[in-house]
């Protein structure tokens, strides 16, 4: 009996743990369900009160969403229920969310962030940014997404790209690139035209100033270093030079390229600038010089060639003379058979031939000094208008930047139209030769028309080398000339013209560099009946 009282009491003693442990499992489990409630009203209130718009998504549907999910898709409250998620996505955009949505079903990924696009009630795509990350939803696992709107956002993304396509495309075309130098950081940054210019593939490496300087020919680095230091240093504000690169494969291009400084507190901080392919414009322009050239010197040959023989025909009939009348005057001296009688005649001959070859000097420059036609009124802003006009085509391929400066209404003077337009073709003509070394930038032209007093003036200024103190007393003398290849005729030929007129030519050089030429002539009086 003992013993079974003993047995007896063991059981209940296990009875009673096991009546504990059972009740004390049910415990964890009611407060586990607690915990898990809590949890689902903690998502709940997070969902309800959120900014974004969010959704609970279990299995692919829909399970739970707040109002501002109502307002992004326009969808009614009634019209979600039931809805899957995919229901809402772009047809285009399912794919990846559905690659997501697998990898979060193998365990792969339990959060993701991607963007794409929703299609609301209307129709309408709108971009969002999905924060999507896995929770457990009534004991099952579920979804949390979060929808950010990035719709205006997105949409200035596609039209910058679309503007730096366009821009792109722009630049391929002109076959100029942009370029970036990050004085500071030395980052270099080039545009794709650029690297092509270049001679290389499109963002192939990246680039440096060495880099670049390498690419530049030898025979012209010294003046791109001289240009981007005087650049730095603040003396210019930016620079544009021609220069020529050596490609990889070693072919030669020539290149424009423009820079210009961004400061910071007085300190250089940035370099920004475009380098355009002018190789064909080169050419071109090379080739016109050749031309160009070879008509001047045809034309300097014709003319000199009649002006010689025109002197040569005139002059001979008179030297012939005086050099029979020598040799006829030597010859008699020697045979000792003159009296002063012939010897007296002999030079008096002499002395008419002379004169004769002395009147031939004078018509000839009387020719340049004859005015042929009638003189009539000639308006000379219309004459300048009309000049610049016919200059045009030169201007353009010259590269020349035009500043006319004309005074209002009519400046009208009593002349020949075509002669005095023959002065200022000649004056631009050799204003724009003047300029032909120097930079596109740099060749700046004035034509300006003036009335001081009863005087007309017309003057056209380069900023070529100029004349020269030395050079200017004589400049309208004929065959003065400080062009190379001139003929020294122009410019007289424009005084002799002027001086009919009544007026004169000047010339000047100028304090910043070029030079100033031009002439004055009186203005039609009032009483002139012309």
């Amino acid at each position: 009996m003992k013993a079974g009282q003993r047995n007896g009491g063991a059981n209940d003693v296990t009875e009673e743990r096991n009546l504990h442990e059972a009740h004390h499992d049910i415990t964890e489990q009611e407060s586990a369900l607690e915990q898990l409630k809590a949890a689902e009203e903690k998502y709940r209130m997070v969902v309800e009160n959120a900014s974004e718009a969010i959704a609970v998504s279990q299995d692919g549907q829909v399970k739970f969403w707040n109002r501002q999910l109502c307002a992004l898709t326009g969808f009614a409250d009634a019209a979600i229920a039931g809805l899957e998620f995919a229901d809402f996505v772009h047809p285009d955009d399912l794919t990846e969310v559905m690659q997501h949505y697998r990898r979060r079903l193998s365990g792969e990924e339990t959060s993701a962030q991607y963007n794409i696009r929703l299609l609301t009630h209307h129709g309408e795509a709108k971009w969002v940014i999905v924060h999507s990350v896995q929770i457990d939803w009534e004991g099952r696992p579920a979804s949390l997404v979060m929808l950010t709107d990035i719709t205006e956002r997105k949409l200035a993304e596609i039209d910058l790209e679309r503007v730096r396509n366009s821009l792109a495309e722009a630049q391929r075309i002109a076959h100029m690139g942009s370029w970036e130098w990050g004085i500071v950081t030395g980052e270099l940054t080039w545009s794709d035209e650029v690297y092509r210019i270049f001679g290389l593939l499109p963002q192939s490496c990246d680039p440096t100033y060495t880099m670049f300087m390498e690419a530049v020919h030898p025979d012209d680095r010294s003046t791109v270093e001289q240009a981007v230091s005087a650049a730095l240093a603040g003396t210019v504000a930016g620079y544009a030079i021609n220069h020529r690169v050596v490609r990889p494969d070693g072919t030669e291009r020539v290149v424009h390229e423009r820079g210009e400084v961004l400061r910071e507190d007085g300190h250089p901080v940035t370099m920004i600038g475009t380098v355009q392919d002018v190789t064909t414009i080169a050419l071109l322009r090379h080739e016109a010089d050749v031309q160009r050239d070879a008509l001047a010197r045809v034309n300097r040959t014709t003319s000199m060639e009649k002006l010689a023989g025109s002197i040569a025909h005139e002059l001979n009939q008179p030297l012939t003379g005086i050099l029979s009348n020598a040799q006829a005057g030597e010859m008699m001296i020697e045979r000792d058979l003159c009296s002063c009688d012939e010897m007296k005649t002999v030079i008096s001959e002499i002395v008419s031939d002379a004169k004769r070859a002395g009147d031939v000097i004078r018509n000839l420059r009387d020719i340049y000094r004859k005015q042929d036609g009638e003189l009539v009124p000639v308006d000379v802003v219309a004459l300048v208008q009309d000049t610049v006009s016919m200059l045009h085509s030169e201007f353009v391929l010259q590269e020349v930047n035009l500043d006319i400066q004309l005074p209002d209404g009519a400046t009208v003077v009593k002349g020949n139209r075509v002669q005095l337009q023959q002065v200022l073709l000649n004056l631009l003509s050799n204003a724009v030769e003047a300029m032909q070394g120097l930079e596109q930038a740099a060749r700046h032209l004035t034509i300006s028309v003036e009335t001081v007093a009863d005087v007309a003036a017309v003057a056209v200024a380069d900023r070529g080398a100029g004349i020269g103190a030395d050079r200017l007393p004589g400049i309208f003398e004929p065959l003065a000339t400080w062009k190379p290849g001139g003929t020294g005729m122009g410019l007289a030929i424009s005084a002799s013209i002027i001086k009919a007129h009544g007026g004169r030519m000047w010339a000047e050089d100028r304090s910043e560099g070029g030079a100033r030429v031009g002439f004055r002539i009186p203005l039609k009086g009032a009483g002139d009946d012309v």
